[in-house]
């Protein structure tokens, strides 16, 4: 799973256009920032445009820690 998500990060974040990398970030840390761990700082996309792995694993670490809670039930 992280791989794929790395992936689809990789294909379509643009290596060349910083803004449009911030922006994404911005939008993923909107969208999901509830799932993602407490050391994310919501208000710095910026840390997270050039390196985004942080942020992916703590995205999938959250999805993992969802799906075991449906399994038990």
């Amino acid at each position: 799973m992280e791989g794929y998500i790395r992936e689809a990060f990789d294909r379509y974040v643009k290596p060349d256009s910083w803004e449009e990398k911030v922006d994404i970030m911005s939008q993923f840390i909107a969208r999901f920032g509830h799932l993602l761990s407490s050391s994310i700082r919501a208000g710095q996309p910026e840390r997270y445009a050039q390196n985004y792995e942080e942020l992916i694993r703590s995205y999938v670490d959250s999805l993992k820690r969802t799906s075991s809670i449906f399994r038990r039930f």
